[in-house]
């Protein structure tokens, strides 16, 4: 299928976090939409509540444009 595993999602984001010399101080940035909060589970877990940043499913679309101007990579997931 087109959708990435989660557990590759969570590798990547170790990784990038890990790179001293990339985003060591960065923070993730998870948009997910209502029905995917449970399948997520295990990757936010995956890392210390400071680098995370939960959107809220009802984030209105121009909130999400405004957030995402703030990151330096954008990561996705094509599901459909």
């Amino acid at each position: 299928g087109k959708e990435w595993p989660l557990e590759r999602f969570t590798l990547l984001a170790e990784r990038l976090l890990n790179d001293d010399e990339l985003y060591a101080q960065g923070a993730i940035m998870v948009l997910a939409a209502p029905h995917e909060y449970e399948r997520i589970k295990p990757f936010m877990a995956s890392f210390p509540p400071d680098q995370l940043v939960l959107l809220p499913p009802d984030i209105p679309l121009l909130d999400i444009a405004a957030a995402l101007s703030y990151a330096d990579l954008f990561i996705g997931n094509d599901s459909g």
